[in-house]
């Protein structure tokens, strides 16, 4: 008896969908960490205080947007993996280590932005 064929899972728009957001997570996380390097540069080398404001901003802008395509990408790779019955732990993995990352960040960022900023 033949068995029905199963469609490649690259077909699918809910896998179509996570590749986005898993590219998407990927540029805010690298985003939001070169920033922050350079932020901390910024401190070793002086930098105005504009300018490291500046920075502080668009790190918290950065990571405040990769968390969220963090967490968005979670939800759809759990969701394709309760579809499929296929786990894909290196990418779940991935997920949770862009979130961990990401709002470290904006964490770091908000606080040293709410002691920067005068009262």
């Amino acid at each position: 008896m033949l068995r029905p064929v199963r469609p490649h899972p690259s077909t699918s728009v809910l896998y179509r969908f996570l590749r986005l957001l898993e590219s998407t997570t990927l540029f805010f996380v690298v985003g939001a960490l070169l920033v922050a390097a350079l932020f901390v540069l910024g401190n070793v080398q002086e930098f105005l205080d504009s300018s490291l404001r500046m920075l502080l901003n668009l790190m918290v802008v950065f990571s405040t947007l990769g968390v969220t395509s963090a967490v968005c990408y979670l939800v759809a790779c759990i969701t394709w993996m309760i579809r499929r019955r296929h786990v894909m732990i290196v990418r779940l993995l991935a997920g949770l280590v862009a979130v961990a990352l990401t709002l470290s960040a904006a964490l770091a960022g908000g606080a040293l932005e709410a002691l920067v900023t005068p009262s």
